[in-house]
């Protein structure tokens, strides 16, 4: 900070010397050079004591190429800062100047750098280079643009060009006399070696790189060194230090007043965060982190921080979320054609495809992470790259290719150090072997893995770690040791949790305080201003007199000087109201946006109760304990009940004992956090003790600790679909039945024309007619009844139970020769097909049995409705009686035609009853049916 005074800034003295050199060489007679030369020489020592500290144009905006506040500026002012460094240049070039001509080109091309316009910022710098180049004298200014044309290799993805352009003559005696050149050249390699995976190079550069900082060194570097370097000790596993470094950047980027350095320290600092399983804090860094991004126009630092914001969702099982933000951040990488991001965007989709279990997906993304990664030279991303392909391929059961992709991965994350990826190479290693078999194998590098974990400190990989050796001991049929590697998994976990909130609430401490202790400054602030205005104003009156007594002419220059001061006072205080009205407009906005919440929520309320009660499906809202807490008329009604007597059911009430067990293990699954939806066959006692088979769609919703708030229960009745899918089966039995029989009637009357035409009889011929005849009505009549059958194939309302007798009685209307006697009454569960019961069982009992006399006798208890079809026919021998249905199932080969009496039992047995056939004491046949009452509880409606 320079003292209030007066200065002449260099390039401001240099070009009032180009312009007074211009004027000498241009005039033509020697008066007029004299007045010109007094006039410029007047005008030169004015700017020279006058020319208040700033810039040309203004004394707020300065534009100091030697300065740490050079870099804001250019950002700041583009089009002002290159303007000053043109004036610059020509000033340099009419005095041949070097120095100056070299640092007006590195500002212009520093400027077009800034603004991501690599060619032109080129061009500057290579005319740097060249004006340099050959002068010993300026060595510094052509490292200088070496620098910067090694960064603009850098962003072009050239990365060994930037290599060479910033070894060349690091190590030289001449380098390290430019200093802050010199720790501008070691970030630069340590952004290199940090691409490739040399962290300890990284960490070595840097270290170096803060013992020589002084008071020329810039801003920006200072922040990039810290936050390279925390990087470095993130990468070898030293967390502490990481989170050290990154800390000290943020605060030294705001000290400095370069916010637009924040995202990528934020960024690092949450992932620090995240591996040691402080995920809120993680969370928040990547969000402010985005913040200053978007803010400052930092597209690649947003990218960056979208594809671990990505990460971040998969660790909580946000798949679809995770891969929109990774989507998000490889379209900014490819507009800025930033490699290294893209093959980072590319391994993140990875890892949320492989959350998705779309390994296809998975592997290709991988597979382009690991290209680029190689065209590139990075080890450390190739080493990420392999470790996610034997993820996949494990996954996909290639256990060679896994293991050799391991393999890959923890030799060169052993070269490069990388402990933390080490030791997650050997977890990978285990759980390869454990799946392919291999138990001692897969125990051995558990345990190599657990130990470096312990070092690291880093307690989410332990949890894995742990959980994955209790499998193993499991597998073994150690279950001592697997309980106790399990206890242990257990209590690190919640403890991990338990030191996320206890690290949440000291937060919020520091908060508090933090505001307290502002308040208090305020108040303190508030009470100086008070005391200083008053002591300000018996100063003034006392200045006042004393002016007033001795000189009118001293009076009028202090009342000047202190109406400034009331002025600058008075805008003080303008500035304070002004803040005022704005919190009080920015409350007011507030409280507007809290106002259209609330009536959204009223609206997401009224839209949830709408749908609730539109009765498409039966819903149940179910409480963390399990219980019903609300229930619709639709799942109601489908179990018989009303909705009050619902409120508050458990799950053992209602559900069966077998579907139970199924059902609390995908909860607890819920409760735990590993799964959000689920769906399943489950069978539900309805309130008159029968069973209603249902499809359930369970999913779960959180509250804002991400546990369980409540679930809601979809359930939609199978019962009618299973039911028409056994009806539709026996109906097409039937028909196939049907068919056959018809194929035969059609080719015996087919032959019976070929024998008409060969008998010269005529009384024969008309007794083959006639037979014909009565054939072709008897199959037309079959035709009719299946016809009528398939009219009952879907009933209407009201026809799921039958009054047996009524049936019984139609079908004996179509056989007036033969006595039919019907005794009883009763309803049943069937349909309106059962007539055709009664009409096959009549029609076998004439055709087949040749009697003349039937008797249907019908009964009716409180569970079923019995049916006995008795007739004095020639009856059915014993040996005969179970191979009677054998015309149905095998018609080409049995030597039973017909079609009635097998689809009477599977008719029977579709509706819950059954069928008897035997013979009776004297004469004929007894057919014995069962069917289910209207009061049976084993009636699936």
């Amino acid at each position: 900070m320079h003292s209030k005074g007066v200065y002449l800034k260099p390039f401001t003295l240099k070009a009032c010397l180009f312009h007074y050199f211009i004027l000498i060489i241009h005039c033509g007679d020697g008066t007029m050079i004299k007045h010109k030369f007094f006039l410029y020489t007047l005008a030169l020592s004015v700017a020279f004591f006058w020319t208040p500290e700033g810039s040309l144009y203004s004394q707020e905006n300065t534009l100091k190429p030697e300065s740490k506040t050079n870099i804001k500026n250019l950002r700041k002012y583009p089009e002002r800062a290159f303007q000053e460094a043109h004036q610059l240049f020509l000033a340099g070039r009419a005095l041949k100047d070097t120095s100056d001509m070299h640092k007006a080109l590195i500002i212009m091309g520093r400027i077009y750098l800034e603004q991501n316009n690599l060619d032109r910022a080129a061009h500057y710098f290579n005319h740097a280079l060249e004006m340099t180049e050959k002068s010993p004298s300026h060595y510094c200014s052509y490292m200088e643009s070496r620098y910067y044309l090694g960064w603009i290799a850098f962003e072009k993805n050239q990365f060994q060009d930037a290599m060479n352009w910033w070894d060349t003559g690091l190590y030289s005696e001449e380098v390290k006399r430019c200093g802050k050149l010199y720790n501008r050249l070691l970030v630069g390699l340590a952004e290199y070696h940090l691409l490739i995976g040399n962290f300890s190079d990284v960490k070595s550069h840097m270290l170096k790189a803060l013992k020589l900082e002084n008071d020329l060194v810039d801003e920006e570097t200072i922040v990039r060194t810290r936050t390279l370097l925390g990087q470095a000790y993130h990468w070898l596993g030293v967390y502490d230090s990481a989170k050290y470094y990154f800390h000290d950047a943020i605060h030294r980027s705001i000290e400095y007043e370069i916010p637009y350095l924040l995202p990528e320290p934020m960024v690092f600092l949450g992932r620090t965060h995240s591996y040691l399983s402080e995920f809120d804090d993680a969370t928040d860094y990547m969000l402010k982190a985005l913040d200053y991004a978007q803010q400052y126009q930092r597209p690649n630092a947003m990218a960056i921080a979208l594809t671990h914001l990505g990460i971040l969702e998969y660790i909580f099982d946000n798949y679809h979320r995770g891969l929109e933000y990774c989507l998000t951040a490889m379209d900014i990488f490819r507009e800025t054609g930033y490699l290294s991001g893209q093959a980072l965007a590319h391994e993140h989709l990875a890892i949320n495809y492989i959350g998705q279990k779309d390994f296809k997906s998975a592997e290709a993304e991988a597979l382009k992470s690991l290209e680029i990664r190689e065209r590139i030279g990075s080890r450390f991303g190739m080493s990420e790259s392999y470790e996610n392909l034997a993820v996949i391929y494990r996954n996909l059961g290639r256990f060679e290719d896994a293991l050799e992709m391991n393999r890959k991965s923890l030799e060169i994350r052993r070269e490069i150090g990388h402990r933390q990826g080490v030791s997650s190479s050997l977890f990978n290693l285990g759980l390869t072997w454990f799946i392919a078999g291999d138990i001692d194998q897969a125990l051995d590098y558990f345990y190599q893995s657990l130990d470096l974990a312990k070092e690291l400190r880093s307690e989410r990989g332990r949890v894995a770690i742990l959980k994955a050796i209790s499998a193993v001991y499991e597998a073994q049929g150690e279950m001592e040791k697997a309980l106790d590697m399990y206890k242990q998994h257990s209590a690190l976990k919640d403890s991990v949790l338990s030191k996320a909130r206890i690290r949440r609430i000291e937060d919020l401490k520091k908060q508090s305080e933090i505001r307290r202790r502002e308040k208090l400054i305020s108040d303190q602030s508030r009470q100086i201003n008070i005391q200083q205005i008053s002591l300000a104003g018996i100063t003034i009156l006392l200045i006042v007199g004393i002016i007033l007594a001795w000189r009118l002419g001293i009076a009028t220059r202090k009342i000047r000087q202190s109406y400034e001061e009331l002025k600058k006072r008075d805008a003080i205080i303008h500035t304070y109201s002004n803040t005022v009205i704005r919190e009080k407009e920015e409350a007011e906005y507030k409280l507007r946006e809290l106002e259209e919440i609330q009536l959204k929520l009223k609206q997401i309320d009224e839209q949830y109760n709408w749908l609730f009660h539109l009765n498409l499906a039966g819903i149940a809202r179910i409480s963390p304990g399990r219980k019903w807490i609300q229930v619709n008329r639709v799942l109601a009604e489908m179990l018989g009940y009303h909705v009050s007597e619902l409120a508050g059911f458990e799950w053992e009430k209602i559900c069966h004992p077998q579907d139970l067990e199924v059902e609390q293990e995908l909860f607890q699954n819920v409760l735990d956090g590993t799964i959000r939806d689920y769906n399943l066959e489950i069978r539900l006692y309805r309130k008159n003790g029968s069973l209603l088979k249902t499809v359930m769609l369970f999913r779960a919703f959180q509250d804002e600790q991400n546990h369980l708030d409540f679930g809601l229960a979809v359930f939609s009745d199978i019962g009618y679909r299973k039911f028409y899918q056994n009806k539709l089966l026996v109906y097409q039995n039937y028909l196939k039945r049907f068919l056959f029989l018809l194929s035969e009637e059609i080719e015996s009357l087919a032959s019976g024309l070929r024998n008409v035409s060969l008998i010269p009889d005529s009384d024969r011929v008309y007794q083959e007619w006639k037979t014909m005849n009565q054939d072709i009505l008897s199959s037309l009549e079959m035709i009719d009844k299946v016809r009528a059958l398939q009219d009952t194939l879907t009933p209407q309302n009201g026809e799921w139970f039958v009054n047996l007798r009524e049936l019984a009685q139609t079908a004996a209307l179509d056989y007036p020769e033969t006595t039919i006697e019907i005794h009883g009454s009763g309803v049943a569960f069937a349909d309106q097909s059962a007539k055709f019961i009664f009409d096959h069982l009549i029609r076998n009992a004439i055709v087949h049995g040749n009697a003349d006399k039937i008797t249907i006798q019908i009964r009716r208890s409180k569970e079923y409705v019995q049916v006995m079809i008795s007739d004095n026919g020639k009856g059915i021998k014993e040996e005969e009686r179970f191979q009677i249905l054998d015309a149905y199932l095998y018609p080409d080969v049995s030597k039973f035609r017909g079609i009635g009496l097998y689809w009477v039992r599977q008719y029977v047995e579709l509706y819950g009853g059954g069928m008897k056939i035997q013979k009776r004491k004297n004469k004929g046949t007894d057919i014995i049916l069962l069917f289910l009452s209207k009061d049976n509880t084993k009636v699936p409606l």
